[in-house]
């Protein structure tokens, strides 16, 4: 069964390794998509426009992020991969902040993480 079927996309974002600075990151392409159990009672994803899960180390538990793997830039099918995803996610690109100092460190004046479910 699809648990993702539950979830609303909330975002993505592609890994091109065209673009990296550093030696030793994976040299394949990737497409990272965040989905989330309840966005609208979200206050992190509806007032920071952000997510627990844009970054490495944290991790909300009412939400998922899938990472699909793709071409290396020496395959024939990565530029083809790379703008297909594009199209495909054209709407949830570059929809979410990433995380920042200010908004990791909980406010629970400001800002509640904790989904309330009716």
């Amino acid at each position: 069964m699809d648990q993702n079927r539950f979830m609303t996309k909330i975002g993505a974002w592609i890994h091109d390794p065209s673009n990296n600075w550093f030696k030793g990151q994976s040299n394949r392409a990737a497409l990272y998509t965040l989905y989330c159990e309840a966005p609208d009672t979200c206050d992190l994803l509806r007032l920071e426009s952000s997510c627990l899960n844009c970054g490495a180390l944290s991790e909300c538990k009412f939400g998922r992020k899938i990472g699909t793997e793709g071409p290396t830039k020496s395959s024939k099918s990565f530029y083809q991969t790379l703008q297909k995803w594009r199209e495909d996610n054209e709407k949830y690109i570059g929809r979410l902040k990433s995380l920042t100092t200010y908004n990791r460190i909980l406010r629970p004046t400001d800002i509640s993480i904790f989904h309330t479910h009716s």
